[in-house]
């Protein structure tokens, strides 16, 4: 699942997953919950699960749970890139 993230991270430069995309939506969901038990030191420290939350943070996942306002904004905000990504692809085309 983390490489579904990291694409769809390099295609819209953020991690916050429309809720439409179910299984990646529930899985981001589940590392917050890891992460929060984690630092609450309610799950053991591995090196396996520090190395997951290091790679989560390069691509600048977010641990907490964002606002309503801001999942609605970044989900409008995908439909725009790809509005463009499919305008620039029909505009090569003529």
């Amino acid at each position: 699942m983390y490489s579904s993230l990291h694409n769809f991270y390099e295609r819209y430069c953020h991690t916050i997953i429309p809720i439409t995309d179910t299984e990646l939506y529930n899985w981001c969901k589940e590392q917050r919950i890891k992460h929060a038990s984690y630092t609450k030191k309610k799950l053991s420290k591995s090196e396996v699960v520090e190395e997951q939350f290091r790679k989560l943070k390069l691509i600048d996942f977010n641990f907490h749970l964002p606002s309503k306002t801001t999942e609605v904004w970044h989900s409008m905000y995908n439909l725009y890139v790809d509005h463009l990504n499919v305008s620039a692809r029909f505009f090569r085309l003529i």
